[in-house]
């Protein structure tokens, strides 16, 4: 498996040279939880230097990862954010509620490494209400994207 992961991974950045985007291994729940583990697989494919990093927090705070050491070592590789909280198992919860993610740790350690990318806030949970609570949560989720983003 591991042989067909990196012939596809070299297949695709082979491709992906002619065009202005960057390709980026998210940490998961099974295989691949950790930075380690990403750096650790774009080490063994060929050009892996390439491949970015797109950091899930609830993934990895689904088994107890710490978000801001991930982000400092993942470091430039850093490409994309899946901003997402969680409680107990992965809730998909905007933060600053009652997730358990430690967010003030979290964005100092993206300032530190001048992080300047997207955040994409994974939350499909927070739409199983009404209209006009949604609306006011896409106004809180604009709002704590500039919270999360401010120097």
């Amino acid at each position: 498996m591991l042989e067909c992961r990196l012939e596809m991974l070299e297949e695709l950045l082979n491709y992906s040279r002619t065009y202005s985007f960057t390709i980026c291994l998210e940490n998961l729940l099974g295989l691949y939880k950790t930075c380690d583990d990403l750096l650790q697989l774009s080490q063994a494919v060929k050009n892996g230097e390439a491949l970015g990093i797109c950091f899930d927090t609830g993934h990895l705070n689904r088994f107890g990862g710490n978000g801001a050491d991930f982000v400092r070592q993942a470091g430039p590789r850093l490409q994309a954010l899946h901003i997402t909280d969680s409680i107990d198992k992965y809730d998909h919860l905007l933060p600053g509620g009652a997730g358990t993610i430690n967010w003030a740790e979290l964005v100092q350690a993206l300032k530190d490494v001048q992080y300047d990318g997207l955040f994409n806030f994974e939350i499909p949970r927070e739409n199983k209400c009404p209209m006009p609570i949604r609306l006011a949560k896409l106004d809180y989720a604009l709002k704590l994207g500039d919270l999360l983003t401010a120097n």
